[in-house]
């Protein structure tokens, strides 16, 4: 049996719509006759997010006792028992309640795909850090693809992410692009080296790669001069309204 494969939703921001278009994704899979379950998911209380689970099959939790209080964590042994195509894990980057079986959910996710399971997960940026032993193996092979979506591009160094570059913004016809800050200018040419093959893969389905840069971002406008972008237009950004300290007169 082989090992499983990785898939990750990557957001900006809590709320932006990783864990629906998971479990769109998911729908779209069992219609096809794929075998998918939910092995853990969380709605949020949001009724979208709420509405998608129905049709799909939802694996049971395992519970844990913890300073006086019940929580529930996903139970990996029935996971594995089941042993689905694919699994859907929400919060890859999440850390289990004291007493479970691993300290972070990305181990229990290792466990998943060294069965065979296919994982579908998501991922905030803002978590990425502690996911570079999870996100830098796999079929890519040194420093790599950050997921198997192919809608990014990321290096990594022990455990921490040095240069990342994700499509923030998947339109019709083009992506807009998202780097990181370049903290380090010794991580230029790694920040380079995934931007041109991020934009590569833009360009591979059929998109143009749109990367914004303010004027005054040197570094910025650097990187994506040497990545073959060329500027198209130049947008001023401007503010209407009266300065904070200032009241208007009432009518």
């Amino acid at each position: 049996m082989g090992r499983g494969k990785l898939r990750i939703y990557l957001g900006a921001a809590p709320g932006v719509g990783k864990t629906y278009a998971m479990l769109s994704e998911a729908h779209r899979r069992v219609e096809r006759g794929t075998d998918a379950v939910i092995a853990f998911v969380e709605h949020h209380n949001r009724p979208r997010t709420e509405v998608m689970l129905h049709g799909l099959e939802l694996l049971p939790r395992h519970e844990l006792e913890y300073r006086g209080s019940t929580f529930t964590e996903m139970d990996v042994d029935a996971v594995l028992e089941r042993a689905p195509a694919v699994a859907l894990v929400d919060e890859l980057a999440h850390a289990n309640v004291p007493g479970s079986r691993n300290a972070k959910r990305w181990q229990d996710v290792e466990e998943l795909l060294k069965a065979g399971i296919d994982v579908i997960s998501t991922v905030n940026i803002q978590h990425l850090e502690s996911l570079g032993d999870v996100v830098a193996y796999g079929p890519w092979e040194g420093a790599h693809a950050l997921a198997a979506s192919g809608l990014g591009w990321g290096a990594f160094r022990h455990g921490r992410v040095q240069a990342l570059v994700c499509t923030g913004f998947l339109g019709r016809r083009y992506e807009d692009l998202i780097v990181t800050p370049l903290r380090d200018e010794r991580l230029w040419r790694l920040t380079l080296v995934c931007l041109i093959a991020h934009t590569a893969d833009v360009g591979a389905r059929g998109h143009r790669a749109i990367l914004s840069c303010a004027s005054q971002d040197r570094p910025g406008r650097l990187l994506a001069w040497n990545a073959g972008l060329r500027l198209e237009r130049e947008f001023v950004e401007y503010g209407v309204g009266l300065p904070s300290g200032m009241r208007q007169n009432p009518a």
